[in-house]
């Protein structure tokens, strides 16, 4: 029986790239995992422009900001999508404006509002009806956040919403997923160790254990799962910059701790 090679991607963020140094297939539906202010958002956003530039055309599904909040966000960083939001490379779907206001109709970007984002059903099937419109050869979607959807929506609902997108969007159209969790809210224990067994591939962001017990906040990241591919097994020191996630060195690190008289 012959098999199909999926293609694979770069996402054009150093930690990942490095950690996952043959690509991510296509196919996947992938969670960002970690506490809040660790860079999950940063990623997506990060993701977000890098795939612009390659010919992407990408889907947002926002339910912590509005699309004009993640744009502005964006500028901050230096990351103009302003254009690629204009001409619909760049789509919103917004599960949150209509929780705090009126949308608005003369918004000079591309946004399809969920009235009522506590049904999943009608989010992923507006989800694949954006996804069947776009006239593009290369797409992927990124979900900030699950865990806001979750918090909405019955757990059957969600795990059931996790599968659909998995198998319709992500195994049928090979159109490759990200989706931001928060760790560690009460309550959701349960249903991420399942959304966890489901999904094709795990990245973890945490701040370095050992370096918070001297008061310090370096963040750590790694890949817990990614189903048909190999990659690195160990925790990787990343920052914040005005690039987004980089890489910190062992030089920067190691001067850091001498400057702080801490031995690793």
């Amino acid at each position: 029986m012959e098999h199909t090679k999926i293609p694979r991607i770069k996402t054009g963020v150093p930690l990942l790239d490095t950690i996952l140094y043959e690509g991510i297939p296509m196919n996947s539906f992938v969670t960002i995992s970690g506490e809040g202010g660790i860079g999950k958002t940063i990623m997506l956003q990060q993701m977000t422009i890098n795939f612009l530039k390659k010919n992407f055309s990408v889907i947002y599904l926002t339910s912590d900001e509005t699309p004009r909040a993640v744009i502005q966000n964006m500028d901050l960083m230096g990351w103009n999508v302003r254009k690629y939001a204009k001409n619909k490379k760049l789509i919103f779907i917004d599960c949150i404006t209509s929780k705090i206001r009126k949308p608005s109709k003369d918004e000079n970007f591309s946004v399809v509002y969920i009235e009522n984002p506590k049904n999943l059903q009608a989010v992923t099937g507006t989800l694949y009806s954006v996804l069947e419109n776009i006239q593009s050869s290369k797409s992927i979607i990124f979900i900030d956040s699950l865990t806001e959807l979750m918090s909405s929506s019955e757990p059957s609902m969600t795990l059931d919403a996790v599968k659909f997108m998995r198998e319709n969007i992500a195994k049928t159209k090979y159109t490759p997923l990200f989706a931001s969790i928060h760790f560690g809210i009460k309550g959701f224990d349960e249903i991420e160790q399942i959304i966890d067994y489901l999904v094709d591939g795990i990245i973890d962001l945490r701040y370095d254990p050992y370096l918070m017990q001297q008061g310090i906040l370096i963040r750590q990241g790694r890949v817990r799962k990614m189903k048909g591919v190999p990659h690195k097994q160990q925790w990787i020191h990343y920052k914040i910059d005005s690039s987004g996630i980089t890489l910190m060195s062992k030089d920067e690190l190691a001067i850091l701790m001498k400057d702080l008289n801490i031995i690793i």
